[in-house]
């Protein structure tokens, strides 16, 4: 809390130098209580639900097309949810460029698993 009191950058050390060595401190106690090793796990603090969200749908989609930064979706791409899923999904699915109609929004609860199966073969 009190790196966001004070609205610091903490991008480099440079930059904020304290602050870095703290956002780094926390994230190497929090790895440790899911028992991942500090050496070889990283971790970074966002502003909020939805810029997290963003980045980590961000993320798969780099994993599925790595070459996105440089090209562009060359393929189109869906991403699967529930009925009941946080707004920022359809939002970071209007920033990414891949547009609502790309959102397939599923009621877990009605949809079995064979047909949940058939929706993902469909998408990939």
């Amino acid at each position: 809390m009190i790196v966001s009191f004070y609205n610091k950058n903490v991008h480099t050390y440079v930059a904020g130098p304290l602050f870095t060595t703290a956002e780094h401190a926390i994230i190497n106690k929090v790895l440790g209580y899911v028992g991942w090793d500090p050496a070889i796990s990283a971790g970074i603090f966002f502003p909020g639900g939805s810029y997290c969200n963003l980045v980590s749908y961000i993320c798969a989609r780099h994993r599925r097309c790595p070459d996105v930064k440089q090209r562009g979706l060359t393929k189109p791409m869906k991403m699967i949810t529930s009925i009941y899923s946080h707004y920022s999904v359809d939002k970071s699915a209007i920033m990414m460029g891949l547009g609502l109609d790309s959102v397939i929004k599923i009621d877990f609860e009605a949809t079995s698993v064979e047909d949940f199966e058939k929706i993902v073969c469909v998408c990939v």
